[in-house]
């Protein structure tokens, strides 16, 4: 970073200007009511940050228990003013967090008392702004648990630990400032201070364990086309995507700039690189489309497979039949059953899957089943309808009373044409939604005689089945099209491929 010159203001019948330090530090050498601390804050392009808070706080200070003593905003010209009121000789610390980026700066100050001789009455310290990094924290290696507070010691930075997070096996701690870090305090069913010894940089990541920091092995970024903004305008609760990582990395733990850990399922492994599936926790292409991935070698991993509203891809499942990549069914093949998997759950439950069916497969069939979940005579099917090509959906409730049929729902759109097409359903309650290649071709509510429970077993393929499946996943919880309509925007073959960065 470059360091500024800080400068004391000498007031003493004249203005003097003599440099202080090329450190971050400011001295002030009286400690009168009065006594002021101004400057201007900058980003790193020199610019000036209007609307910065600037907090001046003890050097131990942790926001979820201690008192800031002062506290002010930047004007429209990022400048500062703060009367230090009587502080009492020490050393102190003044952070620096914008408002409206995730900018921050951390800056140390001394105060000292001169022989009593009034010979100053204002310090000027400015501020570079810089990115702030994220620091993931191992709960095992610090005995932390659901409800404690960790926070970094001289900073502004606190987190509860949450249920998620002891999935994860990780607490984010997020908005870091560049600084060297020598405790964290723990608040909770017991208190603690952990000694550490990290020296964070700027706009990075990094992993905290008894072992010690480290940084980010690799930093994976990309930009999604800004088609997508208009296609899905708003937030979206989890997505899933494929991403390759090098085998260097052998127990890959990613997080996303946001400072949420990513959970991933290995898929299929080459000699040189690994197919891994992951799950953004969100995306908001209103704020950005740009995404970024923190990739560690962690022995922590989150508890992806326990995650049913995330979830689950075919290629991972433990069942017969199971295989790396995409699937040909040949006609006689024996289908793929997976038991004991919960499939509907509380009337909900998506299905995305990408299929390839030939215009000359099935023509003497009038029903040829891709997917099929049914117990006690309640259920879906997912069904290829004969000589039309077209797949079709059908609910079963109450004695195999058909709900909806093929006809009514996705008798229109023809699949079975030789090419690659993605297929999803979600139904939600009483609702159900049906896409072909990110486009809702069907989005309508139904009545259940009965309504859904809970089917447990699922089975992929027909006897007759003459066609490919990839990428098959189940997604438990509430997946509305925008959520399906993401899935297929980042497993097309035009995707936009992860190039690795500096930060």
């Amino acid at each position: 970073m470059n360091l500024w010159t800080k400068y004391s203001m000498i007031a003493c019948g004249a203005f003097l200007f003599a440099a202080c330090s090329e450190q971050h530090a400011g001295v002030i050498s009286e400690t009168e009511s009065g006594k002021t601390l101004a400057g201007i804050v900058v980003t790193a392009s020199g610019e000036s940050s209007a609307h910065t808070s600037v907090y001046v706080v003890s050097n131990s200070y942790t926001a979820a228990r201690d008192s800031i003593l002062f506290e002010t905003t930047t004007d429209a010209n990022g400048n500062f003013q703060i009367d230090l009121q009587n502080l009492a000789d020490g050393e102190y610390t003044v952070l620096f967090e914008s408002a409206e980026t995730n900018l921050v700066a951390k800056e140390e100050l001394a105060i000292e008392t001169s022989d009593g001789t009034v010979n100053a009455d204002t310090l000027t310290l400015n501020a570079e702004l810089q990115r702030s990094s994220e620091i993931a924290v191992s709960l095992a290696d610090y005995a932390l648990s659901a409800g404690d507070t960790l926070c970094i010691n001289g900073t502004l930075v606190c987190k509860t630990v949450t249920e998620e997070d002891v999935q994860n096996g990780v607490v984010v701690l997020t908005s870091v400032p560049e600084a060297a870090y020598t405790s964290l305090s723990s608040f909770g069913n017991s208190e603690m201070t952990i000694t550490v010894n990290m020296e964070i940089g700027d706009g990075s990541a990094y992993a905290l364990s008894s072992a010690g920091a480290s940084k980010a092995q690799m930093i994976l970024s990309r930009t999604l086309p800004d088609s997508l903004q208009s296609k899905i305008q708003v937030y979206v609760d989890s997505a899933t995507f494929p991403i390759w990582i090098s085998n260097e990395v052998a127990s890959p733990l990613l997080m996303d700039d946001n400072g949420f850990v990513v959970p991933t399922e290995k898929v299929y492994s080459t000699a040189d690189s690994t197919l891994y599936w992951g799950v953004f926790p969100t995306v908001d292409l209103s704020a950005s489309t740009s995404q970024k991935l923190y990739i560690f070698n962690s022995e922590t991993q989150p508890k992806f497979s326990s995650r049913m509203r995330y979830g689950m891809h075919w290629d991972s499942l433990s069942a017969e039949g199971v295989w790396a990549g995409a699937k040909a069914y040949a006609a006689g093949d024996k289908p793929d059953t997976v038991k004991a998997f919960p499939v509907i759950v509380d009337g909900k439950f998506a299905v995305s899957f990408w299929t390839k069916i030939e215009k000359s497969a099935f023509e003497g069939d009038s029903s040829i089943a891709i997917f099929t979940a049914m117990q006690d005579s309640l259920g879906i099917v997912i069904r290829q309808n004969g000589s039309s090509k077209n797949l079709g959906v059908e609910l079963f409730v109450d004695s195999d009373t058909l709900v909806i049929s093929d006809t009514t729902v996705y008798g229109s759109s023809k699949i079975a044409d030789g090419n690659w097409h993605h297929y999803a359903v979600s139904i939600n309650g009483d609702h159900i939604t049906i896409l072909k290649d990110g486009k809702v071709i069907r989005n309508t509510d139904f009545k259940l005689a009965g309504g859904f429970g809970n089917v447990e077993n699922f089975i992929l393929g027909d006897s007759r089945l003459e066609g490919t499946l990839d990428e098959f996943k189940i997604l438990g919880g509430t997946q509305d099209s925008n959520s399906l309509r993401l899935i297929y925007e980042l497993e097309r073959n035009d995707q936009i491929p992860w190039a690795e960065v500096d930060g």
